[in-house]
């Protein structure tokens, strides 16, 4: 599982940190992942139009996706 360029930005930009692949994502400690999957959700939205989640929402729910499930393959959840 990797992030791809578009998931970095939206976690620099909830972090302010100038992350640039996965592999400095994946040395933060469980806290730190958690806290940013906090922030990541701060994003989340309602799109009454199509009555779910907003477009960024929806960015932000599959980053948080990505982030869980590795710290479940590190046996962290």
């Amino acid at each position: 599982m990797d992030l791809n360029n578009k998931d970095l930005e939206l976690i620099n930009m909830v972090s302010g940190g100038d992350f640039r692949c996965f592999d400095e994502i994946s040395k933060m400690s469980r806290d730190e992942i958690i806290d940013l999957t906090d922030s990541l959700g701060s994003l989340i939205g309602y799109d009454s139009t199509t009555n779910d989640i907003d477009a960024l929402g929806l960015e932000a729910d599959n980053v948080i996706s990505k982030l869980l499930k590795m710290l479940e393959k590190r046996g962290e959840m």
